[in-house]
């Protein structure tokens, strides 16, 4: 199923204290103390470890470890520029440079510098909406439907898929993805259609059509072609 943008989601992150913390939980102030797992959100967390008064190690209370990375993999190569606007825009984030789209992070921002521009103010808003959605991308445009795309093989072979070709594509120049089965299994099927559909993005959305994750279409705005 595809939902279109609404209310922001708020993302939280799981931290050990290393002091104890008052802290807000449904609007009634908690006590915690030191050793306690608390999952809070983002900015508080981020702050509570800028502070020195808690961690954020990789295992929870089981022992089981859990991977909370977050990063950007960027299929190119980047701008001195743009990565000092993606570093202020968010803090601590990792860039990683590839030459194809792979869930390298637990939430992983995929960017396609053949793109003309990122909307680095737009990169925090992605990664809350992952806290709701397994996949965030912006639609290519509102004019250009699957059927205006590709060869005739290409149309062919999705028209098999989609059964209706008359649809909106979306460009995967820009992808927001949490790490899933679901994800994992779309990123397998689209790199397999990518070897039969020249064009990617309708291969992207063959993959899409048969997998099915819960995912968000983003304005087509959020990145310029």
């Amino acid at each position: 199923m595809v939902f279109y943008c609404g209310i922001l989601i708020r993302g939280t992150m799981w931290v050990k204290l290393l002091q104890s913390k008052i802290i807000s939980v449904n609007g009634t102030p908690t006590r915690f103390h030191k050793g306690d797992w608390v999952d809070i959100g983002k900015q508080s967390a981020l702050r509570f470890i800028a502070e020195g008064s808690a961690e954020k190690p990789g295992y929870n209370l089981s022992g089981e470890y859990i991977d909370y990375t977050s990063g950007m993999l960027v299929i190119g190569s980047l701008d001195n520029s743009t990565t000092a606007q993606i570093n202020e825009s968010i803090p601590e984030f990792e860039i990683a440079f590839g030459t194809k789209p792979e869930l390298l992070f637990s939430e992983t921002l995929i960017y396609n510098s053949n793109a003309n521009y990122i909307r680095p103010e737009l990169i925090p808003i992605g990664f809350k909406w992952l806290d709701k959605f397994q996949l965030c991308v912006p639609l290519f445009d509102y004019k250009t439907l699957a059927i205006h795309v590709g060869n005739n093989n290409d149309r062919d072979i999705a028209k098999n898929i989609l059964k209706e070709l008359r649809v909106p594509l979306y460009n995967t120049h820009l992808i927001f993805a949490r790490r899933c089965d679901e994800t994992k299994e779309l990123f397998t099927l689209w790199q397999e259609y990518s070897e039969q559909i020249t064009d990617t993005n309708l291969a992207f959305l063959c993959a899409l059509y048969q997998v099915k994750p819960v995912h968000l279409a983003l304005p087509s705005g959020w990145i310029r072609k």
